[in-house]
């Protein structure tokens, strides 16, 4: 991540428009970091909502001293006019416990996405990722459907091959 994530950050204040918002997955280690990054850029918190992971699968970090059974997942604003205003209600805890690393090891639940998505966008907003991975946020994307249309690039053009072969196959299904 180096310091905090400094092009995805700057990347993130670039593209984001007034009052948009964004959905970080910060890791509990890097949490604070990206709070001050992001918050030294001009965004504002607006909520920290908790993917629960799997007690068999949780995350090391820390020389392997701590295991870390759920993931941080903090929503920002740019230029925040007037009240946070979503299209459904959102819990603070998603529970996906079953892992999902068919992809990638650093894949993320579809379910949390679709949740996620469907809570932070309307239909035929733009969704953008900038750490598209195996393509959880694309496939979740096409899912929830309703004219949202996906950008997204990654450093590990193997990865991003990836991801276009999981949302070529949800689009054929969609057929």
């Amino acid at each position: 991540m180096g310091s905090t994530g400094s092009p995805a950050r700057r990347e993130l204040c670039r593209i984001l428009r007034p009052n948009g918002l964004a959905c970080v997955y910060t890791g509990s280690y890097n949490e604070d970091q990206w709070n001050d990054a992001l918050k030294n850029a001009g965004l504002v918190k607006e909520w920290r909502v908790i993917g629960l992971r799997n007690a068999r699968n949780g995350t090391r970090v820390l020389n392997k001293t701590i295991r870390n059974m759920y993931t941080p997942i903090i929503l920002y604003r740019n230029l925040p006019r007037g009240q946070l205003v979503t299209a459904t209600m959102l819990a603070d805890l998603l529970d996906y416990c079953e892992p999902e690393k068919d992809w990638d090891e650093w894949q993320k639940p579809v379910g949390e996405s679709v949740q996620l998505l469907k809570f932070l966008s309307k239909p035929g907003d733009l969704i953008a990722d900038l750490c598209v991975g195996s393509g959880t946020v694309p496939v979740a994307t096409a899912l929830v459907g309703e004219r949202r249309r996906f950008v997204g690039c990654d450093i590990d053009e193997t990865i991003v091959a990836a991801a276009l072969t999981r949302v070529a196959q949800v689009l054929k299904k969609s057929d």
